[in-house]
């Protein structure tokens, strides 16, 4: 079964409230950018509020991954259970941060192993090196290994999470992998469409008031094709 990206646009504007639900994320949005400037202590309220907006995109992905594939949910979700949206969203947070500290530490090690942790520094410094052979093949391959990781992997482990409702479901990485591999048409679409949408996004996000807006949507409509692959390689 193949996606239906027109269908995860339309998720976005039904139901009675969708106006009123899409201005309370974008609010959040707002908020997300706004309390980064609070000196010390900004980056914990950052956390938070992008934590009800990750949660959201959660709901989104629960909702669309059990709906029926020939009809449309009724309404994107309601804004309610405020703790339960801060709860997925750190849960799914902390799961990311997992992946990425281990991807790091095995990179730094590797790194380490191959007697080139003063290279990695002077690299990361801005400094011209000479990288030899056999350590640009390691970085490539951590290079790529962080590009599955981010872009393919934890999208569709947060849909995993998001049907299973279980914190365990994000290290099922076996079954995350063999979802991924089912479809890999649907995976590619959903890229190529993702990122037709980031450029979008971005086209619309040349004023203060269209790009929160235009982000929180970004979030949804992803947060729907992603549950999309996911259903359709059940």
């Amino acid at each position: 079964m193949s996606l239906d990206i027109k269908r995860a646009f339309q998720n976005s504007f039904r139901g009675d409230r969708w106006i009123e639900k899409i201005l309370i994320g974008s609010v959040i949005m707002l908020a997300v950018s706004a309390v980064s400037l609070i000196p010390q202590i900004g980056w914990l309220f950052k956390l938070l509020l992008a934590s009800i907006t990750l949660g959201y995109s959660v709901r989104v992905m629960r909702q669309e991954s059990n709906a029926s594939p020939t009809a449309l949910p009724t309404a994107i979700p309601e804004w309610s259970d405020w703790s339960g949206l801060v709860q997925d969203g750190l849960l799914l947070t902390a799961a990311n941060m997992i992946y990425a500290f281990v991807l790091g530490g095995l990179f730094i090690i590797s790194t380490a192993v191959l007697g080139a942790s003063a290279l990695l520094s002077e690299a990361m410094a801005g400094q011209a090196v000479t990288v030899p052979g056999a350590v640009l093949a390691v970085w490539v391959m951590f290079a790529l290994a962080a590009f599955f990781l981010f872009v393919l992997f934890v999208p569709l482990m947060s849909a995993h999470y998001a049907h299973k409702q279980s914190f365990v479901a994000c290290f099922e990485v076996g079954t995350i992998v063999s979802k991924l591999a089912a479809n890999p048409g649907n995976v590619i679409l959903a890229v190529l469409s993702l990122i037709g949408l980031t450029i979008l996004a971005g086209l619309l996000s040349f004023t203060i008031i269209l790009q929160p807006t235009a982000a929180f949507l970004a979030h949804v409509i992803a947060a729907s094709i992603w549950a999309q692959v996911y259903r359709t390689a059940a």
